[in-house]
């Protein structure tokens, strides 16, 4: 299990089980916030939804270089933790895209001879237990630090996207270079609770608003969203922050508008870069996999924009 402890990134702690080493990308206190309830949701759709959400593998990747010529990954049981589907894992070779997999037992991976870098991204709705990783070479991690976190709601999350390596949270991070915790929930909005310190990021990218607009009463809309940055800055005090407006989608209202420059006036106040989410994505369903959430495409236009636009707002 130690392999895999080295070459996983996007991590804030691994637990040991029967079925094999799973990795976590929220801490257990805001695992347990995401299980308390909000106003916002009733039914029995949402018991547990958020909480269960956090076993997901949205932004994990197992990231390395290596001169091997044939990797095999060993996995436990996948939970999905969801309504979702299964998922599958994307193999990108020196930064392109090679081939995907779904979940088994045991993957077989071959390559030509070289050095290479390697990236594995993980089924973002999923939660495969990993078991080990074989190879004929040494396998040398790219590092674990985090360079950018995320937070968000399903868009973030990588929601729409059929390949994770095409979501906008990853393409952007391959784009930039960096290395990424995306704590992305899908459905979620402004919470204060759900923010705990859990690593030394260089920057901060928000993404909440969405939900916010369409399941909060307005009046809660500023106090929450106000009350949520500052916890951010006492958990990450002097770290910059950028916060991107809610992106185009096929239905939104006068009132959404209305909202999204309500927010950015927030964002504003609060001395946060502020990122048009209305110039990310082509005002295109093509684009959208339901009308709200990218699909590859517009996730892979999304994150090539949002790096550009990162790259300015904190001149990268």
């Amino acid at each position: 299990m130690d392999a895999i402890q080295k070459i996983a990134t996007g991590v804030v702690r691994f637990e040991q089980t029967e079925d094999g080493l799973l990795l976590h990308r929220f801490s257990k206190k805001q695992t347990e916030a995401f299980y308390q309830s909000l106003p916002y949701y009733t039914g029995e759709y949402f018991n547990g939804y958020f909480g269960n959400n956090c076993r997901s593998l949205a932004g994990v990747t197992l990231d390395f270089t290596t001169t091997a010529r044939r990797l095999c990954l060993t996995l436990g049981k996948n939970h999905i933790p969801s309504d979702a589907k299964s998922g599958v894992f994307d193999l990108y070779v020196n930064g392109r895209y090679r081939e995907s997999f779904p979940w088994m037992p045991k993957i077989d991976l071959h390559f030509t001879t070289g050095e290479k870098h390697i990236t594995i991204y993980c089924p973002y709705f999923n939660f495969p237990a990993f078991q080990g990783i074989e190879s004929d070479a040494e396998l040398a991690p790219i590092g674990q630090g985090v360079d950018l976190l995320l937070m968000g709601d399903s868009i973030t999350h990588g929601v729409g996207a059929i390949n994770p390596g095409s979501s906008y949270a990853n393409t952007m991070a391959r784009e930039l270079g960096v290395r990424i915790l995306n704590q992305g929930q899908s459905g979620y909005v402004y919470d204060a609770k759900t923010v705990e310190r859990v690593c030394n990021p260089r920057y901060i990218l928000c993404a909440y608003g969405t939900n916010d607009r369409s399941c909060k009463p307005i009046e809660a809309i500023e106090p929450e969203t106000v009350a949520f940055f500052h916890q951010v800055k006492r958990c990450y005090p002097g770290v910059p922050i950028a916060a991107i407006l809610p992106p185009w989608c096929e239905n939104q209202s006068e009132k959404s508008m209305q909202i999204g420059e309500q927010l950015r006036r927030i964002y504003i106040d609060e001395g946060i870069a502020v990122i048009d989410g209305q110039k990310m994505i082509p005002h295109d369903p093509a684009y959208f996999a339901d009308g709200l959430h990218p699909n590859n495409y517009g996730g892979r236009i999304y994150g090539k924009r949002l790096a550009k636009a990162l790259t300015k707002a904190w001149e990268l």
